[in-house]
């Protein structure tokens, strides 16, 4: 082992540690579909920047619906590059508005989109190998082969619908970034492999993630990124550890699986947050602290936390199944028992702490119906932190503003790489990017790493050697480096709270945790 650790050592001494913020001109194209009836006549003016667009070999294509209405798009490019135009296989997607729909061509050849609707709005991809077309950069022809010798197969397992689809389709988008990013970098210091990520939708659903786990291993698939939730890796625990699979979570935090094993996590776990969460309150002045939490792995072990670190009168309030599609009967429990908290303490000294992703959207529409939940404060964690999406609904905008909405939000040193994916981003959702989307972005560089470093796809070769890749690399969310748990080690927070119609940083923390 010792002699290993040596050989991993002087490789990683020799590679460069650090993400590139942009690797190719043409790793990526983004198209944005505009609104037909603001003068979109002919497709120049239909797509922008425009109907023809050019991007590498492997690149990602993505097109955005910028219109009010649904709008669809078909062609070869849309069939997934398995035809060039010449050959006329097609495929068509609807895009609702501000959707986006993504995918990664490998044959060079032009490819045909249009829009069904409007016949007359066509365009086009060519796909060419990295510099073709490209007067600002010379290329010598012998410095890389563009055939790939061998293509590594990865599994994504992402959350593009359920209650966490708002955040979960922003970090698969992420990991597109980083897979592209990556596949950019290899082709720049002309290696003989890329990148494949095989994506996957759990639907914020633990048992689905282990039916697409499942699926994967079937296909030989032993590397997955993703599995966002904890609730996903618990249910698919023992499966993936029976099956040599090697996990990294973008945004696990579940604090009991904090634990020596197969899965590395990007964040850190919630008992490390816990104790900000308590200043936080304490702060606040919060002497009663009731509890709504998804009944997951995830909110039940945050509910923990906080419930060991919390030094006021703890109520274990209404803990709600993430299937559960009405909330009509938790809404009126949580309304009777916090009306019953303030006639015996005050209005001022009870708060009521959520855990979970956009449900609160759906219970704040409901409790707008109540008098007593909007009468105490509430708060939250990363996931509502900072987050416009519940701003853009007028009923959680509402209930964010009456009751001072207050939530503890991770941060780490800023740096080029995520102003780089920030900006990105933001280009594609019009919105400040979710920290999870950080790690995302993070896991699939680290992993993409340790097989370069090591030549390997196996996951216990690769388990001996992600925690030394990562104590010397940076990336979007900031230093690496893993606790013996495999868990990013170290992290402060700010608390925001929502003050005029808007996220306000209040204060910052430090890492308490420390």
């Amino acid at each position: 082992m010792k002699y290993f650790n040596v050989v991993v050592l002087v490789l990683l001494a020799a590679a460069v540690l650090v993400m590139p913020a942009a690797l190719a001109d043409h790793a990526q194209v983004a198209i944005t579909i505009n609104p037909y009836h603001a003068g979109c006549t002919g497709a120049d003016a239909c797509y922008a920047p425009g109907a023809e667009v050019a991007v590498d070999v492997g690149g990602e294509i993505a097109w955005t619906n910028g219109d009010e209405i649904p709008r669809r798009i078909a062609g070869s490019a849309v069939g997934g590059g398995l035809a060039t135009i010449d050959s006329g296989a097609s495929g068509t997607i609807t895009l609702a508005p501000g959707e986006t729909y993504s995918l990664r061509l490998y044959e060079a050849g032009t490819y045909g989109f249009h829009d069904p609707d409007y016949p007359q709005i066509t365009g086009t991809v060519t796909v060419q190998a990295p510099g073709d077309a490209d007067d600002a950069h010379e290329h010598d022809a012998t410095e890389h082969d563009d055939t790939y010798a061998r293509t590594i197969t990865v599994g994504g397992v992402f959350d593009s619908s359920g209650d966490w689809s708002l955040t979960g389709g922003e970090i698969k988008t992420a990991a597109e970034m980083a897979e592209s990013d990556f596949n950019g970098f290899l082709r720049t210091i002309g290696a003989d492999w890329r990148l494949d990520i095989i994506y996957e939708d759990s639907q914020t659903s633990g048992p689905v993630a282990l039916e697409k786990v499942q699926s994967l291993n079937a296909r030989n698939v032993k590397l997955l990124v993703g599995m966002a939730l904890s609730s996903h890796l618990q249910v698919a625990y023992q499966y993936t550890a029976n099956n040599d699979m090697l996990v990294l979570s973008c945004c696990s935090t579940a604090a009991h699986l904090a634990i020596d094993d197969h899965i590395f996590r990007l964040r850190p776990d919630d008992s490390r947050q816990a104790p900000a969460m308590n200043t936080m309150l304490q702060n606040a002045g919060i002497e009663v602290l009731y509890m709504v939490n998804r009944n997951d792995a995830w909110g039940d072990g945050f509910r923990k936390a906080i419930k060991d670190v919390y030094g006021g009168t703890f109520v274990e309030g209404v803990s709600y199944d993430p299937a559960q599609r009405d909330l009509s009967a938790a809404a009126a429990l949580i309304d009777q028992e916090i009306g019953e908290l303030i006639a015996e303490h005050g209005a001022d000294k009870v708060a009521v702490f959520y855990v979970g992703f956009d449900k609160i959207i759906q219970l704040t529409e409901i409790l707008e119906n109540y008098e007593n939940a909007s009468k105490v404060r509430w708060f939250g964690s990363n996931v509502q932190a900072d987050a416009d999406q519940y701003l853009d609904n007028p009923a959680s905008a509402e209930f964010f503003e009456t009751t001072r909405f207050t939530a503890v939000k991770t941060v780490t040193p800023d740096n080029p790489i995520r102003q780089d994916l920030n900006e990105r981003i933001r280009e594609i959702y019009d919105r400040e990017p979710s920290i999870y989307s950080h790690s995302a972005y993070d896991s699939v560089w680290l992993l993409g790493y340790a097989i370069h470093v090591t030549q390997s796809t196996d996951a216990d070769t690769l388990r001996m050697v992600i925690p030394l890749v990562a104590e010397r690399m940076e990336g979007s969310f900031g230093s690496l480096r893993l606790t013996d748990v495999g868990d990013v080690a170290s992290e402060y927070y700010e608390v925001w709270m929502v003050r005029d119609g808007e996220w306000v940083r209040e204060y910052d923390i430090a890492n308490v945790a420390e």
